[in-house]
């Protein structure tokens, strides 16, 4: 899948929204069989990954994180959480300049902690966990959870505690972040 000329992403309605090559949106109803993968995992794709600096793409309206490898092949898809009313996560292309705790704890401004956090734009917007009451927590908040896939942070990307491993593993700082609203 080339990220320049196909974005896909899902919903909970299974509609996928493709824009071709010269940015004009289709709608198509899909399921499991037309994408060849089992919609509700987080790791759906597992393609190889060169462990090269890869772009990431992340929609805002749909709630989810796309990684691409330097050659526009999508390796990954993640469902996150996004920033909600009045702290939206800006859209527009950054990229990863600082990756922070890995395995640690993080301690965010609402007093909770996340895990593997990856700096994308000045401000504190960051790639992260699904947040933990205190360091050392072995289980993250539940409700942090269940709110993947919404729209509930106050601007960064959250992901499960796996998936943003994943992430912080395999992207490098300068790897590209286009936030979209698609």
């Amino acid at each position: 899948m080339n990220v320049r000329n196909a974005l896909l992403y899902f919903a909970f309605t299974l509609t996928m929204l493709v824009t071709s090559c010269n940015n004009v949106a289709y709608a198509a109803e899909v399921d499991e069989s037309t994408l060849n993968i089992p919609l509700m995992e987080t790791s759906a794709v597992e393609t190889p990954f060169l462990g090269i600096p890869a772009t990431i793409v992340v929609n805002r309206r749909s709630c989810v994180c796309a990684v691409y490898d330097v050659y526009n092949n999508l390796v990954r898809l993640m469902v996150c959480s996004t920033g909600r009313v009045g702290h939206e996560t800006p859209l527009g292309v950054y990229q990863i300049y600082q990756h922070t705790t890995g395995v640690g704890y993080h301690l965010m401004v609402d007093g909770t902690y996340g895990r593997y956090c990856m700096r994308w734009k000045k401000g504190g917007y960051m790639f992260h966990s699904v947040c933990y009451a205190k360091p050392g927590d072995t289980e993250p908040i539940l409700q942090e959870v269940f709110d993947l896939g919404a729209a509930v942070s106050r601007g960064c990307v959250r992901l499960s505690v796996t998936d943003a491993e994943w992430l912080y593993d395999n992207c490098l700082d300068g790897t590209t972040v286009i936030i979209v609203d698609a």
